[in-house]
């Protein structure tokens, strides 16, 4: 199989940019990826924290490419917010997507790097197994 090269794009800190990020990412994946709907999901829930969390105003980036063990989805995003999954119940709105990104990936972390006085980006990324969905 040859990979695609990795996908690469920024969109704003809004809402809206979650539906904008699943399209592109759907119509960047090979077809025959049998991890695409748990990718999807993944990318939704790290770029809804981005952007959720993440300073207003500013963009955020998506890069996807394929890696030996499977598709790594990562999203940096300026903002001081450390992505950490939390206790919830099944009837909360909000904060099962962390707990979602890890149930679909073989492994998921976050990095935080300074880039001046009172700025930093965040980068949180996950592993999607190919052989997933």
């Amino acid at each position: 199989m040859v990979m695609p090269a990795p996908l690469v794009f920024t969109v704003p800190a809004e809402s809206e940019s979650v539906p904008l990020g699943r399209r592109r990412l759907a119509r960047w994946m090979p077809k025959h990826f049998r991890c695409g709907e748990d990718a999807l999901m993944v990318l939704s829930e790290l770029l809804t924290n981005a952007v959720r969390h993440g300073a207003a105003g500013r963009s955020v980036e998506v890069l996807v490419e394929c890696r030996d063990s499977g598709l790594q989805v990562r999203v940096d995003n300026e903002g001081g917010g450390v992505p950490m999954p939390r206790s919830v119940l099944a009837s909360d709105e909000h904060g099962h997507g962390l707990v979602l990104v890890a149930g679909l990936s073989r492994e998921w972390s976050y990095q935080q790097r300074s880039t001046g006085p009172d700025c930093s980006i965040t980068s949180a990324w996950a592993i999607v197994p190919y052989e997933s969905s």
